[in-house]
């Protein structure tokens, strides 16, 4: 298939997916915002009911400056976040501006928060993207690397998190529960674990499959039939084209990656940043309601490590927004996080309240009139919940000979100069070699005619030369003289 077809093709996609989402209604979407709602609402009334008294006190004296240092995390997260997009996007075209970045990136938030395992974000930017200028298939290759990289920087911190506070899980405030008047106590650590192994196996599984090909086969054969036959995949054969898809535009962009390291290697810092501004914000909640920390910078990274934690459990939970469960997680884990600084449970509440509504609340109002009324987010292409990610895959197949073609490009570029950087250097070091071997080389082949000569100082010379001859002249003249 050539490109113009493929373009054709990912043009007359785009256009049937605009006038089919046209007719569809948007009631599913608007109930689950109002579901996001019920349940925040919901999760903080429960939160107050606790010792509704004592948690409007730690209010009353709260240091609106480390307030202020919570809002600015979010900001400055918010701020690189949309640096990133705009890095991106302007690898493909100079006509893309920061403040558009931001847009996208606030939309983003917005849809994230209110589909069911954040699965409306991507799908949602790459037609942001769009309308702003950027080829949709620039914006899934776009959106692809950002998702790699980002999967990359969790799996690290996760990493980390284990081998720093792993003793820690084994104290942290278990789920209890009854069934039948039987209680049932689960630790963090099973979920914890089973969190990081999903976030672990999006990467590992498609980067074994895109290098291996028995494991390909394997994947994509036995054991997708036999998870189809215990009930667990209702459809094989979508799933196995869904991998292939993934799997491909994994390798094209992990290529485009590699074919631009210094890019990379920026973009990579730019996450950890987003990632450490994010989950430090306990850690300035705890400030504002007066925590007397015994090592603020100990304290500091351990905010950092709950809250990687925290990511990892409420993943698993396929609830917009993990409204409910993220609020009840954060008591879980940051149980012993505040305590000291007064009563345990009325602090931990307290700063699950600050913390929620400055990086989840807030952020979605502003993202929901962003999405509203920015002339470029896109208003009547918006798929219903249960074809997100349908959409994002199909989007990426549309598009996939463009988008390989143009990685194919990028990468024999950079291996071509690569090779010329090299061969310079190998000319240059081969040289210098020969110049130490024979030092008086240089010398030896100067060409004495192209050597410019000082007039100025051939007259002083031949001044001298006349002004010398002259006193010897003089001399001689005398002593005739007095012999005579």
């Amino acid at each position: 298939m050539d490109v113009k077809n493929e373009n054709s093709e990912t043009i007359e996609s785009t256009s049937n997916f605009s006038k089919k989402e046209k007719k569809k209604s948007p009631w599913k979407y608007i109930i689950n915002i109002v579901i996001v709602l019920i349940v925040t609402i919901g999760a903080v009334a429960i939160s107050l009911a606790a010792d509704f008294k004592n948690i409007v006190e730690s209010f009353k004296t709260v240091n609106w400056f480390w307030i202020g240092m919570c809002f600015l995390m979010v900001i400055l997260a918010a701020g690189l976040r949309s640096l990133i997009l705009f890095a991106f996007a302007r690898l493909y075209t100079r006509n893309y501006h920061y403040h558009q970045a931001l847009a996208c990136d606030s939309i983003g938030t917005f849809y994230n928060s209110v589909t069911p395992g954040a699965s409306g974000g991507q799908v949602i930017q790459a037609y942001t993207y769009k309308k702003q200028g950027v080829p949709i298939s620039a914006a899934a290759s776009i959106l692809v690397m950002y998702s790699i990289v980002y999967q990359i920087v969790l799996i690290v911190y996760g990493i980390v998190s284990f081998i720093v506070k792993y003793d820690t899980l084994m104290v942290i405030k278990a789920i209890d529960f009854t069934i039948n008047n039987v209680p049932i106590s689960i630790p963090i650590l099973p979920l914890t674990i089973i969190g990081f192994a999903l976030n672990l196996s999006v990467i590992l599984i498609v980067l074994l499959m895109s290098y291996s090909r028995k494991f390909h086969n394997l994947v994509l054969g036995p054991i997708i039939s036999f998870l189809a036959k215990i009930k667990i995949v209702k459809n094989p054969n979508k799933l196995r084209e869904n991998l292939r898809v993934q799997v491909e535009n994994f390798k094209i962009e992990l290529r485009r990656l590699l074919s631009n390291i210094p890019f990379t290697i920026l973009v990579t810092i730019l996450f950890f940043l987003v990632v450490t501004l994010t989950y430090s914000i306990p850690f300035f909640a705890g400030k504002a309601l007066g925590a007397e920390y015994s090592s603020e910078w100990i304290s500091f990274w351990d905010s950092i490590y709950y809250g990687n934690y925290h990511q990892m459990i409420t993943g698993l939970i396929p609830i917009p927004g993990s409204a409910g469960a993220s609020e009840y997680f954060f008591n879980q884990l940051f149980y012993t996080y505040y305590n000291s600084s007064g009563d345990i449970e009325i602090s931990t509440l307290a700063a699950q309240l600050i913390w929620r509504t400055i990086t989840f609340t807030i952020p979605l109002i502003i993202g929901g009139f962003v999405a509203a009324f920015y002339r470029s987010s896109p208003k009547e292409n918006i798929p219903q919940e249960h074809s997100f990610r349908d959409t994002f895959v199909s989007l990426q197949k549309s598009t996939y000979v463009e988008r390989k073609q143009s990685a194919d490009a990028e990468f024999d570029t950079m291996r071509l100069n690569r090779e010329l950087i090299r061969e310079s250097l190998k000319r240059k070091k081969e040289k210098d070699n020969l110049d130490k071997e024979q030092p008086s080389r240089r010398f030896d082949q100067t060409d004495w005619s192209e050597i410019e000569v000082d007039d100025t100082y051939l007259l002083e010379e031949e001044s001298t030369e006349q002004l010398s001859d002259g006193i010897s002249d003089t001399k001689k003249e005398k002593e005739e003289g007095t012999e005579k």
